[in-house]
């Protein structure tokens, strides 16, 4: 199977050495698009107060979570008429 490589801020649940959530920027694997997915660059994005809200809530011993939907890809090539 295909996969991407891309780098991410990963969110790590609090746990026995940290009481807060913490924040990583990773290089994290993405496996290629299945049946009724797409693959879209994003080239930039941001985290907002409702992912600092989730990384607060997320329950120790959870997995980590790549937040942030507010994404930014690049602008078509179309022409303009």
């Amino acid at each position: 199977m295909a996969t991407t490589q891309t780098r991410a801020i990963v969110t790590f649940p609090p746990g026995p050495d940290s009481p807060k959530a913490q924040w990583k920027m990773e290089s994290v694997t993405a496996d290629a698009p299945g049946p009724d997915e797409l693959l879209v660059e994003i080239v930039a994005t941001g985290l907002c107060h409702s992912d600092v809200t989730l990384a607060k809530q997320l329950p120790a011993g959870s997995a980590p979570q790549v937040l942030g939907h507010e994404g930014r890809r690049p602008p078509n090539s179309a022409q303009q008429r």
